[in-house]
Parts: C-alpha cells; sequence; structure tokens
C-alpha cells in the first residue's frame, strides 16, 4: 500500500479494520497480497478521482473492497465462473489460483466470493481459516 501511496500520492486512500479477536487468525501466505494489488491495478485503470480501498474482517471473512468502476454484470459473472472452473477465459488467472489454493487448503465451500455494483464498486471476501 505504501508503494502505491508513494507513486499515486493523495489518489489513494485506505482503511484496515479488523477487530482485535481476529488479528491473530491463521492465512494462507499470499492470500491477501494479489486481491489488494488487483482492487490497486484494476480500479485504478479507470478511475476518475480518488480510489479508497477497505480491508475490513467480520464473521464472514476478510473483505477487500474499492471504490473503483466495478464489473458490469456480465464481467461478473465471467470471473465467478473462471473462479470455479467453468470458463477457459485466460483473465482473472490470479483470483483462479488463489481461489484453487483456498478450495485445496479448506474444502470446497470456503473459496472466494466477489460482488459487485458497476460504477460503485467491487469487493472479494476472503474466509478466515477455512471459515471458522
Amino acid at each position: 500500500m505504501e508503494i502505491y501511496r508513494i507513486r499515486y500520492g493523495d489518489r489513494i486512500s485506505y482503511r484496515i479494520d479488523i477487530p482485535e479477536e481476529l488479528l491473530f487468525c491463521p492465512m494462507l501466505r499470499l492470500t491477501l497480497q494479489p486481491v489488494v494489488e488487483n482492487a490497486l491495478v484494476h480500479g485504478l485503470k479507470h478511475k476518475r478521482g480518488d480510489l479508497r480501498l477497505e480491508i475490513v474482517a467480520d464473521s464472514q471473512g476478510l473483505k477487500v473492497r474499492d471504490n473503483g468502476n466495478g464489473l458490469p454484470s456480465e464481467g461478473l459473472e465471467a470471473l465467478r465462473q473462471k473462479l470455479t472452473g467453468v470458463s477457459e477465459n485466460t483473465s482473472g488467472l490470479g483470483m483462479k489460483n488463489l481461489n484453487d489454493r483456498l478450495i485445496l487448503m479448506y474444502g470446497d465451500a470456503h473459496g472466494i466470493k466477489v460482488d459487485s455494483v458497476y460504477g460503485k464498486w467491487f469487493e472479494v471476501t476472503i474466509p478466515l481459516s477455512g471459515g471458522q
């Protein structure tokens, strides 16, 4: 985050809100980094104005949300299909790899969830410690 803040200055801001009881919840290495990097790279790509990134943990998992342009419904559905292995499309490969690692470690019910409102935001939810 600091590298992006140096590069883009005040155009990027972020908030991290993780309750104390979740601070030491186990997480696979390199889980958060590609999600945050995707939010910054893709969120900034077509965003006019400031990009805000939020990393929030709750009982549902760790949520990374940006206020970028999000995905239209067909793009969101294509990404969801990519995550489940239905699509052969090569975009979203990093998210697919992360999802596969989480499912391999914790089981089918514990993959990442993606949601978006086109023109407003994009969000990735990562289960904490296999959904515990």
